[in-house]
């Protein structure tokens, strides 16, 4: 919505800067009508290029090509669901290629990545997992207790993949592996989700998660 809208404010002012040029008089109407344009389409470029990111740390996960779209205002005002991400199964039950994260995850998820990563607050956190999460069904997997025990053991790794150091992607992944999978639904988590359990994807190394 936001893209149609700026690509509609740059033609009108086109079209008024050409009568403009040719005597008709529509000073004022055309700042009003570019200022916001670019304000909004520098917003949009920016996201574009937040996706791309997300679209590509999302592949390397995943292990194969997918993509990520961050959803935007007018989709959030119509979604009622409660969910922060999520991916599209097909009629055979086999998850998409594309994961749509909630739009105020993502607006966490700019937020953090804009940020020098020193103090995230609880929902930037949330996000970078959320991004990680997705990425198992992205790749596959359709268990939710699986997707989220796998993606606690690669929060740190993607927080990593997005620009964190070493101290704070390490930090990140501790807090939410404390803090939050605790207290998730009961179907998004196992009682294999722990070192040297069956969902341990790193079963010899005692670091967890």
């Amino acid at each position: 919505m936001r893209l149609i809208f700026v690509l509609v404010a740059f033609a009108v002012a086109g079209w008024l800067t050409i009568r403009h040029a040719q005597g008709h008089r529509h000073g004022i109407a055309i700042p009003l009508l570019l200022l916001p344009a670019l304000v909004l389409g520098w917003f949009e470029y920016e996201n574009r290029m937040a996706d791309q990111l997300l679209t590509s740390v999302a592949s390397q996960l995943a292990g194969k090509p997918v993509h990520v779209q961050c959803q935007r205002l007018g989709g959030a005002l119509l979604d009622m669901g409660s969910e922060l991400g999520y991916v599209a199964y097909d009629s055979n039950g086999r998850p998409g290629d594309t994961a749509v994260i909630e739009h105020d995850a993502c607006a966490a998820l700019y937020s953090w990545l804009g940020s020098d990563k020193n103090h995230p607050t609880d929902m930037e956190m949330i996000s970078v997992h959320v991004l990680a999460h997705e990425a198992q069904h992205l790749a596959g997997v359709t268990s939710e207790a699986v997707a989220e025990c796998r993606s606690l053991q690669t929060t740190e790794q993607t927080a990593l993949m997005l620009g964190a150091n070493a101290t704070q992607a390490r930090s990140l992944a501790l807090w939410y592996a404390t803090n939050v999978y605790p207290h998730m639904p009961d179907d998004y988590r196992s009682d294999q989700c722990h070192d040297g359990g069956a969902l341990d994807l790193h079963p010899n190394d005692p670091r967890w998660p």
